[in-house]
């Protein structure tokens, strides 16, 4: 005769127990029953209700309760109080802020009350082959000579090259550390107003050396910078950058044109550099009246073995860069892409007038 089973109440209590004495001998004392009888009843849980899992999990859990307890040491945390990080992100978030409202529209002033001219001189790339270092050292020489001339560079002074560019240095005569010192050179002229930094100049980010060869002779600022000068009564308004967004095959001043058109008209001039091409327009708003030019500096690197490649053109002999001539007397702006005739035009404007008596009635 087959033995009777076990109701299923006597069996889970016996799991039950054994779950919470950790071993059968404690659950059978805690049960006032004998160690055989709780035995009996929890292996014929396990062979008919398959409670291994659950009798292991407790006593799994048992076994961890009554492991040894310690008491770890108590370590400073180096971690910044959340308090105070805050506060001092508020810090420099105001200090971020400040400076960049500082640059938007910031003013310069020109002290004598005369006609003068801004210099847009275009990309030099001065370490370089194909930079014309002649036409170069000759614009340099008419800006720091001519009475009344002040510089603004458009960006990459130097290739600069960097990572897997660096090869092209085996492909050229002027080392990177000539590079530098002509970077030195350039930048250490006291005509300069402003200085933008091209994509060359920023592959170096914030260690980039030009950033510390201009400390004490100019504005610097990436890669544009919207500005305005004045002298007298008057002010002329600029907005210059490395580029524009926007390009166009038919239109190589597509892309100042479309900031033009896009703000309004707000400034006098919008140049850009970048493309080793130029371009210079002037236009008026039909809407407002309001007169602006256009404009776009080549630059020196005129022996361009990408360009080259690629089929771009390179008979362009003017253009280098971009000259603005202001007369405070007229409040007008006169864009030329000469240099030199600029310079002798500025000359000009600027000699003293002689003022003829009015005739007696």
């Amino acid at each position: 005769m087959a033995p009777k089973s076990l109701p299923e109440a006597l069996c889970r209590e016996a799991w039950e127990g054994v779950a919470a004495a950790g071993t059968i001998a404690d659950a059978a004392r805690a049960m006032g029953i004998s160690r055989q009888t709780l035995e009996h009843r929890y292996h014929e849980g396990r062979r008919r209700f398959g409670w291994d899992d659950v009798l292991r999990s407790a006593f799994s859990a048992k076994a961890y309760k009554e492991q040894p307890r310690f008491t770890p040491p108590e370590l400073a945390d180096a971690s910044e109080d959340i308090e105070v990080w805050l506060d001092r992100r508020e810090d420099e978030f105001a200090r971020k802020r400040a400076a960049s409202d500082a640059r938007e529209w910031m003013e310069f002033t020109i002290t004598e009350n005369a006609p003068f001219a801004l210099v847009f001189v275009g990309d030099p790339h001065g370490d370089d082959d194909g930079c014309d270092i002649s036409l170069l050292r000759r614009h340099v020489a008419l800006i720091e000579h001519t009475p009344g001339m002040f510089g603004v560079g458009m960006g990459d002074w130097v290739n600069a090259w960097v990572g897997r560019l660096e090869r092209l240095y085996g492909q050229q005569a002027t080392t990177k550390a000539q590079g530098w010192r002509f970077a030195e050179w350039l930048l250490g002229k006291e005509f300069w107003l402003l200085m933008l930094l091209g994509n060359h100049d920023l592959w170096h980010g914030a260690g980039s050396p030009l950033r510390w060869m201009s400390r004490g002779h100019a504005v610097m600022a990436d890669w544009q910078a919207k500005f305005q000068v004045r002298c007298g009564d008057k002010t002329w308004r600029i907005w210059a950058a490395h580029d524009f967004p926007g390009s166009s095959t038919w239109n190589r001043l597509h892309a100042p044109g479309k900031r033009a058109a896009l703000t309004g008209h707000d400034a006098d001039l919008f140049i850009a550099a970048h493309r080793h091409c130029f371009g210079l327009a002037e236009q008026q708003d039909e809407h407002t009246g309001r007169v602006s030019w256009l404009a776009r500096a080549k630059g020196y690197k005129v022996a361009d073995t990408y360009a080259a490649n690629l089929g771009y053109g390179q008979a362009q002999d003017r253009g280098h860069s971009i000259v603005a001539v202001c007369d405070p007397a007229t409040g007008r702006m006169t864009c030329f892409s000469d240099v030199e005739e600029a310079a002798r035009y500025l000359t000009w404007l600027r000699r003293p007038r002689v003022r003829v008596p009015a005739v007696a009635a």
